[in-house]
């Protein structure tokens, strides 16, 4: 059961004085939660704020849930501590082993939450990332959730300002103290994280933007406004065609996102000649007409990610051709008895249909089908147990057995230090043919050389073979 603070009356006082609960979504807080996944490289991040008996997600990307439980909130534990909490592998952790969470189609493997800390000892939720994999992070990578934290803290201590600007003004000098703390926060945020924000005047054609998008274009430190032909002039040729393209559909109205905006990935071309990759990601402002009159959101520096990606795609493409190249069949299954690698030959060697291996295919349904087409008949018991079932206990790690087609299957198996298993299959069936026909044939030639002995030692020798009968032909003795 999970520990609650001895605060906690006070912070769910905070939280509800927030008035955020359940309000619609915010272009800041979606853009954040957008760069925490883009910056990380996950498939899920979340703006998670918990209340007495559940967490609500404000911001989400990657999940539909609009939030859960309490009591299986992994962002339950990460506000019991000002540090960020991090979960390598789910599974491995007793405290979320049983975690429904945990299992499912987005079964939870990693976790790592940052907390917002509105004031010390208050902290109302999480900004968390998730991974359906387990992974390490890096102390870097810890700084980096954390500062992208802050910029969501600065924006709730903004929201708590105005709201006692509203009350009485007593508060103004509070509000100006939180404004600025929370412009220390985002400066901070940018420089560490390679980020800034900018705004689009839509009747003036202009933009401006923040010291942490010059430092990442490496061009107008001086952070002059710029009209929007010069700021285009920045991306690579080859990319501005693109950027214009969304920009003017943004400002236009005719943008494809559900709120308006544009969003993309594209290479700038700093002063210097290297080359940057940016995620760009912003949302419109309206009149109260409806029109569009800005556009303004945040740019984040990606060249790393961008070139993992890259290499991770020039590898697995060396994977992929050097597991075609070979002349056996390969799979792999993973800690959940799940497909997670195999190359072209395999279905047809296992007797499966290719329909049934792709990644994260249940190994359960291949061996369904394996049984129910005799795969495993007249097999010793153990083996036909370990084939049909799975079960680790019974595993059998190198073994042969013959299909029903005839073909006869060396398998190996190895163990995989993430609790998966490697299995690879050989058809060894002519070279079993060749060395059953050998053994034959030895046999047989044993048997003729000891009627040969035979003969001679009762001195004839048999002529003929299985034709007709043989003749007997006395052998001559020599007298002397």
């Amino acid at each position: 059961m999970l520990a609650v603070a001895s605060n906690e009356a006070d912070r769910l006082a905070a939280l509800r004085h927030l008035a955020i609960m359940d309000t619609p979504n915010e272009a800041h807080f979606d853009a954040v939660c957008r760069l925490a996944r883009d910056l990380f490289s996950v498939p899920i991040a979340l703006v998670s704020l918990v209340d007495e008996d559940r967490q609500w997600f404000k911001a989400k990307c990657g999940i539909d849930l609009d939030g859960t439980e309490r009591s299986i909130a992994f962002c339950s534990y990460t506000i019991g501590s000002d540090e960020v909490f991090v979960v390598d592998d789910a599974t491995r952790d007793r405290r979320f082993a049983a975690n429904p969470l945990v299992h499912g189609e987005q079964a939870i493997r990693f976790y790592a939450g940052a907390p917002l800390i509105l004031r010390p000892g208050i902290r109302v939720g999480a900004l968390c990332i998730k991974d359906t994999v387990a992974r390490s992070f890096s102390p870097e990578q810890v700084r980096q959730l954390r500062d992208l934290a802050e910029i969501l803290v600065a924006h709730l201590r903004l929201r708590e300002a105005q709201k006692g600007q509203e009350v009485e003004i007593a508060e103004r000098m509070s509000v100006e103290r939180r404004l600025l703390a929370a412009n220390e926060f985002q400066a901070i945020a940018e420089e560490t994280a390679r980020l800034g924000h900018w705004r689009i005047d839509v009747a003036n054609r202009t933009i401006e933007w923040s010291a942490g998008i010059a430092s990442v274009f490496g061009r107008n430190p001086e952070l002059h406004v710029l009209d929007l032909e010069e700021h285009l002039d920045f991306y690579h040729p080859d990319d501005r065609a693109a950027v214009r393209e969304r920009m003017e559909a943004a400002m236009a109205d005719r943008s494809a996102l559900p709120r308006g905006g544009y969003d993309h990935r594209s290479r700038v071309l700093r002063r210097d000649g290297e080359v940057r990759y940016v995620s760009v990601c912003g949302v419109a402002e309206r009149d109260e007409a409806g029109r569009v009159i800005s556009l303004h959101g945040v740019c984040l520096d990606v060249t790393d990610l961008a070139r993992s990606e890259r290499e991770l795609r020039d590898t697995g493409a060396l994977l992929r051709a050097t597991l075609e190249a070979m002349d056996q069949g390969l799979l792999m299954t993973d800690a959940d008895d799940r497909v997670r690698v195999h190359n072209g030959r395999v279905a047809a060697m296992m007797g499966v249909p290719e329909s049934l291996l792709y990644d994260g295919a249940p190994f359960q349904a291949v061996r369904r089908h394996q049984l129910e087409n005799g795969e495993f008949v007249h097999l010793p018991d153990r083996l036909r147990r370990w084939l049909e079932s799975g079960e680790p206990d019974l595993r059998v790690d190198n073994y042969e057995r013959q299909r029903p087609n005839g073909t006869i299957l060396e398998v190996r198996t190895l163990p995989v230090t993430t609790g998966g298993v490697v299995r690879t299959f050989t058809d060894v069936t002519t070279r079993r043919s060749a060395e059953r026909a050998l053994r034959e044939s030895e046999a047989h030639l044993r048997v003729s050389e000891e009627r040969l002995a035979l003969a001679l030692d009762s001195g004839e020798v048999w002529i003929g073979g299985e034709a007709g009968p043989p003749a007997i032909i006395k052998a001559a003795r020599c007298h002397h």
